[in-house]
């Protein structure tokens, strides 16, 4: 085999490798983007967690309210009718704030997989570049062999 081939078939070899890097590097950037939005997602999420937990306060305050001028007017009625809802809004809020909780760890996970994802496509392209200069450098190598680039 001439050098001339050889040369031919390093090219053709780290052309295929370079599309193979550039795909990559796609693949994370588009990786990237996708965990971003998804805790952009939940940070939304959380927010809205916690306008909810802020309204839990006064909904406790006024069915407090309720249940202490229940006993004032001797209304047993309305006094049981008011621990039941304050044991719903128990029960609603510990469901909050595990969601809470569960939204934040999500966040940590998102964050971490979007960091992941970024390292890896920094690192894929810097591997790009550096076999594009590869590249450049065979090309350079196969012309002053007297090989004409077109015929690639």
């Amino acid at each position: 085999m001439s050098g001339l081939e050889e040369s031919r078939e390093q090219i053709a070899k780290t052309e295929r490798q370079l599309m193979l890097l550039e795909s990559q590097v796609a693949h994370y950037r588009s990786l990237t983007h996708q965990v971003t939005t998804l805790a952009s997602k939940i940070n939304d999420r959380i927010l809205d967690l916690g306008t909810l937990l802020e309204g839990f306060d006064s909904e406790h305050r006024r069915v407090q309210e309720r249940i202490l001028s229940c006993v004032e007017n001797e209304d047993d009625d309305g006094v049981l009718a008011g621990k039941d809802l304050l044991v719903k809004l128990a029960s609603d809020l510990q469901m909050l704030v595990d969601s809470q909780i569960a939204m934040n760890e999500m966040r940590e996970v998102a964050a971490q997989a979007a960091g992941s994802a970024e390292r890896k496509g920094a690192e894929a392209s810097k591997a790009f570049w550096k076999l594009f200069g590869d590249l450049r450098a065979l090309r350079v190598q196969y012309t002053l062999m007297g090989g004409n680039l077109d015929e690639l």
